[in-house]
């Protein structure tokens, strides 16, 4: 991949002052001759024009399904061959897009951005799921390997080609607004035999669910999880039978931070 084959695409709904964080560690990550795009998905602040101040093209989504809607927005609209998406919550480590430019980069693949919490432990490399059939998530990252195959990816910080979008097909809007919609699109891009990976030296700091607190107490959050989980679980798995499918949903509920964190979790250990 070229640097002219990338978009780099900020979804925002509201939060001016981190989308400025996030455009800012963009420009000291972004390679010569990637397009810019920010989303404001339903915006009420003047967030869209925080990008313009940027230099980046603005669309204007609708915020009907979301975070959904981001999502499949961003790659609609796209008008180069891959996108970097990342929530406004992310803030990229200077030079850390090089990777996706590396020549063992797995073009036939999603591949996340290794994200680390705040205090610089892991915020997600995989996830830390055991899904029927599909496997533990993985818990490291080997240094001997660039590009890790894992069964999850984040939909906070990834990037894939509009080729495979239109194979796979769009983010599912039935779990709108959001979580778990990364489970449910791992789970179809494995059955198209699409492997997921994560970027070792794409290191990128998640602010984590920073819309969603905005908008959402924590109640309502793990009532949307509760939600989407069994959506997920009952669309991939309704040929098992009822220990499994409630196996699965329980371990779904493993949670090893100490942070609350809706679609993912990994240990926070792990460095």
């Amino acid at each position: 991949m070229d640097a002219d084959d990338l978009t780099i695409c900020v979804l925002t709904h509201n939060g001016r002052e981190v989308l400025k964080r996030c455009l800012d560690a963009i420009f000291l990550a972004r390679p010569d001759g990637t397009q810019l795009t920010v989303i404001d998905n339903g915006s009420t602040d003047g967030a869209g024009s925080v990008g313009l101040d940027y230099g980046a093209t603005v669309i204007y989504a609708d915020n009907q399904h979301g975070f959904i809607t981001g999502l499949n927005a961003a790659f609609q609209t796209a008008s180069t061959p891959w996108v970097c998406f990342l929530q406004n919550d992310v803030l990229i480590h200077p030079y850390n897009l090089q990777p996706f430019f590396y020549d063992d980069f797995p073009i036939n693949g999603v591949t996340q951005l290794h994200l680390k919490n705040e205090d610089g432990t892991v915020n997600h490399i995989g996830g830390q799921y055991v899904w029927p059939g599909v496997g533990m998530g993985n818990r490291r990252l080997c240094p001997d390997y660039a590009f890790l195959p894992v069964d999850l990816f984040a939909t906070a910080a990834f990037v894939m080609s509009t080729h495979t979008y239109k194979v796979v097909g769009a983010f599912d809007t039935a779990l709108a607004p959001a979580y778990y919609e990364d489970v449910d699109y791992s789970l179809r891009l494995e059955q198209h035999g699409i492997g997921r990976y994560v970027a070792r030296d794409a290191i990128a700091t998640h602010l984590s669910t920073y819309t969603f607190h905005q908008t959402h107490t924590k109640l309502q959050l793990s009532a949307l999880c509760r939600r989407n989980r069994r959506a997920v679980v009952q669309k991939h798995f309704t040929g098992l039978n009822r220990m499994a499918r409630l196996a699965g949903l329980r371990v779904l509920d493993t949670l090893t931070t100490d942070r609350f964190h809706g679609d993912t979790y990994c240990p926070s250990s792990i460095t």
